[in-house]
């Protein structure tokens, strides 16, 4: 039997098994968008992710099996790849309170830069 992240009980598990973490991230590189993923939850007073998904949904369950959402209440949006590169925010980290804010405030800047044209 072949081990993947449907050897687990939930795609939560997966993302915390550091071969099926892996192999997912292979997986969804490729993706066509990036979703600034926002979490709010009892563990982290705020908690964010950048992640590859198709859609939105996508994007959390994505989230969910490379380990990157501490579950809570969950919100976002879709960014461009130029946004994320300008901000240098990793893809496929989950940042945490004061790391996370920052990422926040440097997503902001480049949102800006992009808008402004520089």
């Amino acid at each position: 039997m072949t081990h993947d992240i449907y050897s687990h009980a939930t795609i939560r598990e997966a993302g915390q098994c550091a071969a099926c973490r892996a192999r997912t991230l292979q997986l969804i590189q490729d993706q066509p968008r990036r979703y600034l993923l926002r979490f709010r939850s009892e563990e982290d007073a705020f908690a964010l992710a950048v992640v590859p998904g198709y859609d939105f949904s996508n994007a959390v369950d994505n989230a969910w099996a490379i380990g990157c959402n501490p579950g809570g209440q969950v919100g976002g949006t879709e960014l461009d790849d130029d946004v994320i590169e300008r901000a240098a925010v990793p893809v496929c980290t989950l940042l945490r309170n004061a790391a996370a804010v920052a990422a926040e405030d440097a997503l902001a800047a480049a949102i800006k830069d992009v808008l402004e044209g520089r």
